[in-house]
């Protein structure tokens, strides 16, 4: 291999994206492996009611290469009064992006802190939000301001106390 300096833009160009390339294959693989180590110890309970033929799930999203794939949790479903109703506990992990079929439309939300904290209803944006969050180009703090209960932080009263 050439030196950095004695190679062409060209060469400098391929050799980026082919590290880019092995980085990504990487990141996979250490979520992978995360995945199998990593205690799952949220509990969260799922409880939905769907009618008109649309049923009810609780789903993880996952990237899988530039793609946002859904991974299905194996609910109960029952059947009442014509209502389709899951009611059931599943364990989530920190750092999980999920997402609910309601009655009212789909809602998604993120695990983090031990808990589950609602980001809305699926929209565009939010569904790309959360790819950048799952690939890494966007920080957890900057996903929770989708929160519809996101309050911005009061200002440090030091400051106040620095203008006087």
């Amino acid at each position: 291999m050439k030196e950095l300096g004695e190679m062409s833009c060209k060469d400098l160009e391929d050799l980026a994206t082919r590290l880019i390339k092995e980085i990504d294959a990487r990141k996979r693989q250490l979520d992978k492996t995360r995945e199998i180590i990593a205690p799952c110890d949220v509990e969260y309970l799922a409880e939905v009611t769907c009618d008109y033929g649309d049923k009810p799930y609780l789903c993880r999203w996952v990237l899988e290469g530039e793609k946002l794939e859904r991974k299905f949790f194996d609910l109960g479903r029952t059947k009442v009064n014509g209502k389709t109703v899951i009611s059931t506990v599943v364990e989530l992990c920190n750092g999980w992006a999920i997402e609910e079929r309601l009655e009212c439309g789909k809602r998604c939300g993120i695990v983090h802190d031990g808990e589950v904290t609602d980001l809305g209803r699926t929209d565009t944006n939010r569904v790309l939000a959360v790819k950048q969050y799952l690939s890494g180009r966007l920080d957890v703090d900057e996903l929770l301001k989708l929160s519809p209960d996101y309050e911005e932080p009061e200002p440090c009263g030091v400051i106040d106390d620095l203008k006087e």
